[in-house]
């Protein structure tokens, strides 16, 4: 069960629209209570959701289009 700490910072994410996102479970750990806790699922981006990934995956493709193209 999450501290009142790590229920404040859930409420916070959840105002700010602040989503975590990972390959794997995100662990929150509370030095205050010394809880620990597993990010909530409404606060987990996965990471094909991920804005940033994709927009590198795009840059990613392009410049290997652009290799191949300037090695023929």
């Amino acid at each position: 069960m999450a501290c009142e700490h790590l229920r404040e910072l859930y409420r916070l994410c959840q105002e700010q629209k602040i989503r975590l996102g990972g390959l794997d479970l995100v662990h929150i750990v509370c030095t205050q209570c010394n809880k620990k806790d597993v990010c909530p699922t409404d606060l987990f981006l996965p990471i094909d959701e991920d804005p940033q990934r994709e927009e590198s995956d795009r840059r990613a493709e392009h410049s290997s289009d652009v290799d191949a193209v300037s090695r023929d």
